[in-house]
């Protein structure tokens, strides 16, 4: 039987137990806290705007002639005597004949900006120097003094009209060094600048006479040099005339133009 000494011994020893279980029994975990950050807003970054590009602006067009044949030209002396053609360029006539075939003696031409009224200070006209002398080959010709003294004057049919020329000057020429195709001109100071730069520093020969004036109107005619010049890819033969005299409407029909009832 259990005395009460005993039972008192137990119960002491059970809460010294409970105490010392209590004591080591690990703290119920604190929850987890919420993690908070500064964390900055993604900043929206504003694309880089494509530049637009510098608009390039469309050139006014200029006014042109009917193309086809647009005149005449014939020199004494020379095998120089065809219907001046004019193209939408430069480049079709040097082998296109007058009929539209190909062919390496292409055709006499005027330079296609020529078509405009306003481009006219300088009627720039091209031909092959052919072998046979056919279309601008005799255009050497005035490379000998003696001729170019006496075949100074042909005349012209150009874009309806008919005129007397006489020669300034006959060069062979660098086309790098001096624009002798140029037919726009800022003012009649360029355009005086234009011709006496090419009397003092470009002719061979020239005409002791002239007086460059700003109501000329120049007759620029061009070819080829011969393969044996040095650099012949950059030089042309040149002979620069002025209209000196209007005598009236052209005797050949052309292109957009009726030829004169005289």
């Amino acid at each position: 039987m259990i005395t009460k000494k005993l039972l008192l011994t137990t119960i002491i020893i059970l809460m010294a137990l409970t105490a010392i279980l209590s004591a080591c029994a690990p703290e119920a975990p604190s929850p987890t806290p919420a993690l908070t950050e500064d964390v900055l807003p993604t900043p929206t970054i504003a694309p880089t705007p494509t530049p637009s590009p510098t608009p390039v602006p469309t050139p006014t067009p200029e006014p042109t002639a009917a193309t086809g044949v647009q005149g005449h030209i014939a020199i004494e002396g020379t095998k120089i005597d065809y219907p001046v053609t004019l193209a939408e360029d430069n480049d079709y006539y040097l082998d296109h004949d007058i009929d539209g075939n190909k062919t390496v003696y292409g055709w006499i031409y005027f330079d296609y900006r020529n078509a405009d009224p306003a481009r006219r200070r300088n009627i720039v006209i091209y031909g092959h120097n052919m072998k046979d002398d056919t279309m601008f080959g005799d255009l050497h010709k005035y490379q000998e003094e003696d001729f170019f003294d006496e075949h100074m004057e042909f005349e012209a049919e150009m874009f309806g009209k008919r005129y007397r020329v006489r020669l300034a000057y006959v060069a062979m020429i660098n086309y790098k060094e001096y624009n002798f195709i140029q037919t726009k001109f800022k003012n009649d100071e360029s355009f005086l600048e234009f011709i006496n730069t090419a009397l003092d520093s470009q002719a061979r020969f020239k005409d002791k006479e002239y007086i460059p004036s700003a109501d000329d109107t120049l007759v620029t005619l061009v070819t080829c040099v011969s393969r044996s010049v040095p650099d012949k890819d950059l030089k042309r033969w040149i002979a620069v005339g002025r209209v000196v005299e209007e005598l009236g409407s052209a005797l050949n029909e052309t292109a957009g133009y009726t030829s004169s009832s005289d």
